[in-house]
């Protein structure tokens, strides 16, 4: 095969070979025919540039002559001797001396015949017109002329009949090239069906014998020894197969008790992890979790420590068993046991194989086989799981890795306790801090003002101005009527929480509404048609900011115009409040105890609580903006 390939590869590169060289000879060729046939019409040329010149044409009908002659020469000897011949625009091209007898005798015949024809126009170009030198040698030259162009088309006829035989030749070689490469194909087809394809189907039988399930037939093939190689790998796996199968017979029959066991065991884990986590008080978690350990395990005991903030000490919380199975409630973190369960990844065994130690927790007659993992959350460490037993050899791997999901399953669970109680712990402090801002915004203002309009019906009838005390007391008597409906609205939003409008348009727009009810004109527009919703918890902190700004405009700023605006600007909601009050300076308003006024920290408290952007601006005599960016 690697000669016959190699055979292949030699015919197919004589074959471009040859057919490049053919088509470099048909180029060579068509130029010397070009040019063989030019030399005709140069002396056709000559003849005309010599009856210009009698004509007095002028010096230009001689060097064009001149240059006709040249050409004619240098041309004459590239196509005799070979060499440079000029070709067009000032091109010089190489021609080949041709081999060819009868071509070389027709090349000598025209030169003789040249040798005549130029002496003619050497006595024309030294000759004035109308003399008789002149007139003698172009009638000489106009003789020899059409002798000289007959004998130069005999030889560009030569030398397309000598072109013409070279392209049969080349035809031929390409005829041959072609029938031997279809030999070598018809040989390779024949020796490539007897020595690969015959035993490959053989093997392909084999194969589909084997696919089918057949493992007890024999593959028996002949050939080459790379096939006979191949047969015997086959037949070697097909042995193997038939081992493999027998083998897998047997793993399929161990392997369905050992599925049905670990499916009883992972139905048992999933329902304990359930039950653990089905309540997140971390007592119940932590009872929960040693009683189903000891239940899935059948363990004697089962223990849960956890750690201390240090890290040092584990410290029991939960024992599932008898009284007597705890020898002590804590233990040192940094013991060789307790240090390799922490640092561990699964549960750690101690056995008849060997051990690491014991734990310093666990009665004595419970360590004779125990296990213990480590409860992680993420890549914190917060406690361990241990169970044990007084029979030798109680846990195997398998109950390792049950105790490890488990302890698993554990830890997630208790620290979804934790955190539901630091929620808890969290949810009481913002109630606290929002009963504080609803104080504020509510009743503290409330009694402040009740309290100077007191102290001004007090100076009033002190001056004897009764009837305008008389007015004081009105004004001091409606706001405890408001004040009482603020009280009652707290009161109510502690117990249940008040539901938002749907848009903040809508929002909005009932705020405006319900300052109109005073002296001051607030005023309410917006250039956004599409409905804007907010969540609840971003709601109700936008709408209390925005009571709270107009609150402070009507009461300390004494304005008369307040406009709320709300805009969308560069997929950004923002919300202006202007006044035209007497202003201040945001940086330097102080309450008594010197810091910053309280209404503007809960102001800003509630913004930064839900991700708003607050700016208050504000300049003394000039009114005050405060823009919220949502």
């Amino acid at each position: 095969m690697g000669l016959l390939f190699l055979a292949f590869t030699l015919l197919v590169a004589i074959s471009a070979g040859a057919t490049l060289w053919g088509v470099e000879a048909q180029k060579t060729d068509a130029l010397v025919v070009n040019l063989a046939g030019r030399q005709r019409m140069l002396v056709q040329q000559m003849t005309r540039l010599a009856r210009e010149i009698e004509s007095g044409s002028g010096d230009g009908q001689r060097l064009l002559l001149l240059e006709s002659v040249e050409t004619f020469e240098q041309t004459q000897q590239a196509l005799r001797f070979g060499g440079q011949a000029p070709y067009i625009q000032s091109q010089r091209v190489y021609l080949p001396q041709t081999r060819d007898l009868n071509i070389q005798d027709q090349l000598e015949l025209v030169s003789t015949l040249w040798v005549d024809f130029r002496r003619s126009i050497d006595l024309i170009l030294s000759s004035t017109p109308e003399s008789a030198t002149y007139l003698s040698a172009l009638h000489n030259m106009e003789s020899s002329a059409s002798m000289l162009a007959a004998e130069t088309d005999v030889a560009v006829r030569m030398f397309e009949s000598a072109s013409a035989r070279k392209l049969v030749k080349i035809r031929w070689v390409q005829a041959g090239f072609l029938v031997s490469a279809l030999s070598l194909l018809v040989v390779g087809f024949v020796i490539t069906h007897r020595s690969i394809i015959k035993p490959l189907r053989g093997l392909e039988e084999s194969t589909n014998r084997i696919r089918s399930g057949d493992l007890d037939t024999p593959v028996r093939v002949t050939g080459p020894d790379e096939i006979n190689l191949l047969g015997g790998s086959f037949e070697s796996m097909r042995v193997q197969m038939k081992e493999a199968r027998l083998e897998l017979q047997n793993w399929t029959n161990t392997l369905e008790n050992r599925v049905d066991q670990r499916t009883e065991e992972l139905n048992a884990l999933f329902q304990v992890s359930r039950e653990i986590s089905s309540r997140l008080e971390i007592g119940h978690v932590l009872d929960s979790v040693t009683t189903k350990a000891g239940e899935l395990l059948k363990a004697e005991a089962a223990f849960l420590c956890l750690l201390d903030e240090e890290g040092s000490q584990l410290t029991l919380h939960s024992a599932s068993g008898p009284n007597e199975s705890v020898l002590q409630p804590r233990t040192s973190a940094r013991e060789s046991v307790a240090g390799k369960v922490l640092g561990g990844l699964t549960a750690l065994p101690c056995g008849v194989d060997g051990c690491f130690g014991v734990c310093s927790i666990m009665a004595e007659p419970l360590q004779a086989s125990h296990l213990a993992a480590p409860l992680r959350v993420r890549d914190r460490v917060i406690g361990a799981l241990c169970v044990g037993s007084s029979q030798t050899e109680a846990f195997n791997d398998e109950s390792a890795l049950l105790l490890a999901r488990l302890a698993n399953s554990a830890a997630i669970a208790l620290e979804n306790a934790r955190l539901y109680a630091e929620a808890e712990r969290l949810g009481i402090l913002e109630e606290r801090q929002r009963i504080a801002a609803e104080m504020h915004d509510g009743l503290a203002q409330t009694i402040s003002y009740l309290h100077i309009h007191v102290d001004l019906a007090r100076e009033q009838v002190e001056k004897g101005q009764s009837k305008l005390a008389i007015d004081t007391l009105n004004q001091v008597e409606s706001v405890m009527g408001q004040g009482l409906v603020e009280i009652r609205r707290a009161i109510d939003s502690l117990h249940v929480e008040t539901p938002l409008r749907f848009t903040l348009q809508e929002q909005l727009s009932e705020i405006v509404q319900e300052f109109t009810t005073t002296n001051t004109g607030v005023f309410w527009q917006t250039n956004t048609v599409t409905p804007l919703v907010l969540s609840n918890e971003q709601g109700e902190q936008v709408q209390r900011i925005v009571r709270e700004a107009l609150t402070n405009a009507i009461r300390h700023a004494g304005a008369q115009r307040i406009s709320v605006r709300l805009e969308s600007v560069n997929e950004k909601i923002r919300i202006i409040i202007d006044d035209d009050g007497c202003g201040f300076d945001p940086n330097k308003i102080t309450s008594s105890d010197g810091q910053l006024h309280f209404g503007l920290k809960i102001m800003r408290a509630r913004a930064s609580r839900v991700g708003i952007q607050l700016n208050i601006i504000s300049t003394l005599g000039e009114g005050t903006r405060v823009i919220l960016t949502l």
